[in-house]
């Protein structure tokens, strides 16, 4: 019968696989050495001491588990009710300031990216982005009133 033979598998490793071998070594390795530490600590330990080391440190588990479901439960609330404020980009929907007709596009661009800083800076969340950007670029600003700076001259 066909179902019963025996199928070869490619055995030729790849580098997934080597890479996957020296992954697991190190764990291995690691792990002996854990268990080593631990025989080295607690072989010079009567039963007793050890029997105590163990509850005290379950005891400390234990509370630390408890503790952690405690807030989980108490911050549940507050940050459900939490509202939070999304930014709405300029483009969207808010009207920038009109300008006169002939005013090239790039012109138009500046202005409507200078409005859209103004809209960040009034809430917290978009102080931090205002603040990230011009931290990043910190000459934008002064290259924009060049720029317009320019343009008005001629």
């Amino acid at each position: 019968m066909k179902f019963f033979r025996s199928r070869k598998e490619d055995t030729t490793s790849g580098v997934g696989d080597k890479a996957a071998g020296w992954i697991a070594s190190g764990i291995l390795k690691l792990q002996r050495n854990w268990v080593k530490g631990m025989e080295k600590l607690f072989s010079k330990l009567s039963p007793a001491s050890t029997k105590v080391v163990l509850v005290i440190a379950f005891l400390f588990a234990a509370g630390y588990c408890t503790m952690m479901v405690a807030y989980s439960f108490g911050k549940t609330a507050t940050v459900m009710l939490k509202q939070v404020n999304g930014v709405q980009p300029v483009a969207i929907g808010k009207t920038v300031p009109d300008l006169p007709p002939g005013v090239p596009a790039f012109i138009k661009r500046m202005e409507r990216f200078k409005h859209y800083l103004d809209s960040l800076s009034k809430t917290g969340d978009g102080r931090k982005i205002r603040d990230s950007l011009l931290f990043r670029r910190p000459g934008l600003l002064d290259s924009i009133q060049r720029i317009e700076r320019i343009y008005c001259e001629k």
